[in-house]
């Protein structure tokens, strides 16, 4: 609102790129039928003074994981560096944050989030069998809206023998045993 002394008479006008589904109220207001962002000028002008106002207008869109980008099951060698990705869009841009058993994790230790390049991973580093499990990944913006999605993280060991192969002689005639042992985790199929 623009108040004048009462023998002045002011002109609004306004500028940007007004749509067509927009118009200007008899109140002066810009009111728009469609929700559109952008950047909006009211110019006030009577007599010899004038003065603008700027509305920076942000559309509001709640944060949406991309699901199909994260696996839903990552799988990591033990001792080696597990990665767990969560990409979201959202206006604002949404904050990811990873939780663990309901617990919200930071970037300390053997856990970074964001590292560069990549804002919404979780890498853990020298992973542990410990370290298997849901983690949550949460993407949330100022308006309290959020998306969330579980990843598993299975540690998993290499299969190896834990017995060489022996040399076995026998006749042709007699049954000959031969064994084979080994390990892993999950546990190898013989």
């Amino acid at each position: 609102m623009v108040i004048a002394p009462p023998n002045v008479t002011v002109s609004i006008t306004w500028t940007g790129p007004i749509p067509s589904n927009a118009f200007v109220s008899s109140s002066n207001s810009l009111v728009f039928v469609q929700p559109m962002g952008g950047e909006f000028i009211c110019y006030a002008q009577g007599g010899r003074a004038s003065i603008n106002i700027v509305y920076n207008v942000a559309l509001r869109d709640p944060p949406t994981i991309l699901k199909e980008c994260p696996m839903p099951t990552v799988s990591s060698l033990i001792g080696q560096t597990a990665w767990l990705f969560c990409n979201a869009t959202g206006a604002p841009p949404p904050l990811i944050t990873w939780y663990r058993g309901g617990v919200m994790i930071s970037s300390s230790g053997r856990y970074t989030i964001g590292p560069s390049g990549y804002p919404g991973a979780l890498v853990i580093s020298m992973a542990t069998t410990e370290d298997a499990g849901v983690y949550t990944c949460v993407a949330s913006n100022i308006y309290n809206e959020m998306d969330s999605y579980g990843i598993s993280l299975q540690v998993v060991r290499r299969p190896y023998f834990t017995q060489l192969p022996l040399s076995v002689g026998t006749a042709e005639t007699t049954p000959a045993q031969l064994q084979c042992l080994g390990v892993g985790l999950p546990p190898p199929t013989i």
